[in-house]
């Protein structure tokens, strides 16, 4: 699905998440949808504090902890430094240390919220389709 990821940092002077994001990310394939194949293109954003590879769509500094919201169902991989010292709210209300990942790539997994749950259906063309409804009115856009 084409859409929009915000990432949202752990702020240690409110201790929460900050209310701003400090990213927001499109979600998009990258090709024109005229073909049922071309959907098959992963929607993808990449943020990355490399600086040694052009294909990075942001470099950015240092990315404290936080959380990704994002208006389409999504996939997340993550890695963190050897190092890590950022705290963030464990799940007792309490800080704790960042979870080191040793530089190895981590699925993240998360929940869909029930305001963005999505009804996807094919097309006599071929497309698939995904239901939206604004305001009452039902249309149906290409997924």
């Amino acid at each position: 699905y084409t859409g929009t990821a915000k990432i949202y940092e752990w702020n240690d002077a409110i201790g929460s998440i900050d209310p701003t994001p400090k990213y927001t990310l499109s979600l998009t394939r990258g090709v024109t949808v005229v073909t049922r194949e071309d959907q098959l293109h992963p929607c993808v954003a990449s943020l990355s504090n490399s600086t040694g590879n052009a294909n990075n769509t942001l470099l950015v500094g240092a990315l404290k902890p936080g959380v990704i919201i994002a208006d389409v169902p999504i996939g997340v991989v993550l890695q963190s430094q050897d190092n890590a010292t950022q705290t963030i709210r464990s799940q007792n209300g309490t800080t704790d240390t960042t979870i080191i990942s040793q530089e190895d790539e981590t699925a993240s997994y998360g929940w869909t919220p029930e305001s963005i749950k999505a009804e996807i259906r094919e097309g006599t063309d071929g497309l698939l389709y995904k239901r939206v409804i604004t305001g009452g009115t039902e249309t149906w856009v290409v997924a």
